[in-house]
């Protein structure tokens, strides 16, 4: 059993995850607890790493997307960092999420997150294996919808289904990639009734992902 993953559950238990509320403290604690989750696991946030054996995961700078803002003005960029229980400069970077945004519209949330590992870690994963360290702390899971995807020329593999977290039913759509030892995860939240509203906004922001080659 994993000892790290068990203390950042018990310390982010009591926050409530209310989009109907817009809490933005509570969703982006749950995002910066799944981002350590996975780490913890050997999946999870944004980094870039060759030719280095440290089991350490590294955030990645050799990427571009296309910012959620540009998506709409409903779109507002989170910091994690700020809503953290510990002071700024005792975050990890690899503890936290490279990009959030919540539409302040519907409380939709998206995330974008990655880690990159050297050696074999990632040796023998499929995607769906990393889809399943993904979902971690979701709960009540629904029937999955999957299906591949290239994104920049390289595979991906998209799965849709409902869950519940913190008492409350949500819909997701998780975008998994795995390329030169890093692994790539696009996480779309909402609630079931506005799922469809912000759909589009967050597949335009998965498409113009792309790799410096």
């Amino acid at each position: 059993m994993n000892h790290t993953f068990l203390t950042i559950r018990q310390r982010i238990s009591f926050f409530r995850w209310t989009f109907d509320s817009f809490d933005k403290y509570s969703l982006t604690i749950f995002i910066c607890f799944l981002a350590a989750v996975l780490l913890s696991q050997g999946c999870s946030t944004v980094g870039y790493l060759v030719g280095n054996a440290d089991p350490v995961s590294h955030k990645a700078r050799l990427y571009q997307v296309k910012p959620m803002t540009e998506m709409g003005p409903q779109w507002k960029k989170i910091d994690p960092i700020e809503t953290s229980d510990r002071k700024t400069e005792d975050v990890p970077q690899n503890e936290i999420s490279d990009l959030v945004y919540q539409s302040q519209k519907t409380a939709s949330l998206v995330s974008l997150n990655s880690s990159c590992r050297g050696g074999a870690h990632w040796e023998g994963k499929t995607l769906q294996d990393l889809t399943n360290l993904l979902l971690i702390g979701i709960h009540e899971l629904g029937e999955r919808q999957e299906s591949t995807l290239q994104i920049d020329k390289e595979p991906a593999l998209k799965t849709q289904l409902t869950g519940v977290v913190e008492g409350r039913k949500r819909k997701i759509e998780t975008i998994v990639i795995l390329r030169d030892q890093c692994v790539y995860d696009l996480m779309y939240f909402s609630s079931e009734k506005n799922f469809a509203v912000d759909l589009n906004d967050f597949e335009q922001f998965v498409a113009s992902l792309t790799f410096a080659r």
